[in-house]
């Protein structure tokens, strides 16, 4: 390690002790633990006196286990998680992020029952399927172990039993299996789901190395957008927008769409789950380019049409509706597409809005089994978990 390195890593530690949380009381005993409490689903499902959290950001740090591994001369993550995880004695640990590698060795490590439960879509553009080449994939199984491993469909299971040893249980969205399907409110309107990302950090293509912005990612959403909003003007729909940001970027992601539409009209922030979910099941025609929200609201009998327009060889092309479970590039319902393709546009379009019921949900059915399950109460994982616990 050389001299910057160190000097990173000293700056990141104290930054990290400055900024975070301290509990000075040890932590209570339970039979569940869960690692990440930022984005913490399991709160929805469990009380929240039922479980201890291990915060894997530094947003909280428990003076008692950092004295306990210092006192040890331990001081390293692992080491804080080891003691963690002695003091709390849970017979299962939790976690909200599949592509989270530390996890997968820790089953191995404290010889107590691990579960993740995915999260979000995934694609070969991300970490836990990137692609170094077309014929392979980076990671193998490398001694990686997680006991359950709740993802979204059966399709993508052989896919994980690839990388990660352990039983793999197809269960659907876990928020979404949490929320019943509402009535529809809002028969005279389309909605977008945004998928809008502010310039930062560059993306790297997996396959050839180059970099790109977001904003050339999404530099052709404009043609579609454009159309949809002129379209709906003609058929006398309301056009809404779901931000994705929130708060933080909001203003960077209204100006987006104002630039391609003007202001006429209306932009529905991103809130705390389950809002979201909420705002999608007041709708009947939905549009998106590829959110994870949108097959959500599909797989409960939602209207949702995915017009997946990026550049050619963007590093997520593959991030199309089905691009892992196998789905050809165009459907019924769904297309891949380059530029200002109208024909494309409108016959997704049409479909959403024209086809009758029983052909809907017929095409629905077939195709939204492959890729979501809808296990309304999370049965399933709950069957699991008690399981374990017993």
């Amino acid at each position: 390690m050389n001299f910057k390195n160190i000097y990173q890593l000293i700056f990141n530690s104290f930054r990290l002790f400055v900024k975070s949380k301290w509990k000075f009381s040890a932590p209570r005993s339970k039979k569940i633990l869960v690692i990440d409490g930022v984005d913490d689903p399991f709160k929805f499902f469990f009380k929240r006196k039922e479980y201890e959290i291990i915060y894997r950001r530094g947003e909280e740090i428990n003076f008692y286990v950092l004295y306990k591994c210092l006192k040890n001369l331990g001081f390293t993550r692992l080491d804080y998680y080891k003691n963690y995880i002695e003091i709390v004695k849970p017979k299962i640990i939790l976690t909200y992020f599949d592509h989270y590698n530390f996890f997968y060795k820790l089953s191995k490590l404290v010889k107590i029952k691990t579960a993740f439960v995915v999260r979000g879509k995934r694609t070969y553009s991300d970490g836990l399927f990137k692609i170094k080449n077309k014929k392979d994939q980076t990671n193998d199984k490398r001694g990686n172990f997680v006991d359950y491993m709740f993802v979204h469909n059966k399709l993508i299971v052989k896919k994980y039993e690839k990388i990660i040893s352990g039983k793999v249980i197809p269960i659907g969205s876990f928020l979404n299996n949490i929320q019943r399907k509402r009535k529809i409110i809002r028969k005279d309107s389309i909605l977008w789901i945004s998928t809008f990302k502010p310039d930062g950090k560059d993306w790297i293509n997996p396959v050839n190395k180059k970099k790109f912005k977001n904003s050339y990612f999404q530099k052709n959403d404009k043609y579609i957008i454009k159309h949809l909003y002129d379209y709906s003007k003609k058929n006398n729909f309301k056009f809404h927008i779901l931000g994705r940001l929130g708060s933080k970027n909001e203003i960077a992601e209204v100006d987006f769409y104002k630039k391609i539409i003007g202001e006429n009209f209306r932009f529905i922030s991103k809130r705390k789950y389950p809002d979201s979910y909420s705002v999608i099941e007041e709708f009947i025609y939905v549009f998106t380019t590829w959110s994870t929200l949108g097959v959500e609201k599909l797989v409960k009998g939602g209207k949702v049409g995915f017009i997946f327009n990026k550049p050619k060889n963007a590093a997520w092309n593959n991030a199309r509706l089905g691009a892992i479970e196998g789905l050809k590039k165009t459907g019924p319902f769904w297309t891949t597409c380059k530029g200002k393709n109208i024909k494309e546009f409108n016959r997704v379009i049409n479909f959403v809005l024209k086809a009758n019921n029983l052909t809907w949900q017929r095409v629905r059915k077939k195709i939204g089994s492959k890729l979501m399950f809808y296990d309304y109460g999370n049965k399933k994982f709950k069957k699991v978990i008690k399981s374990a616990l017993h």
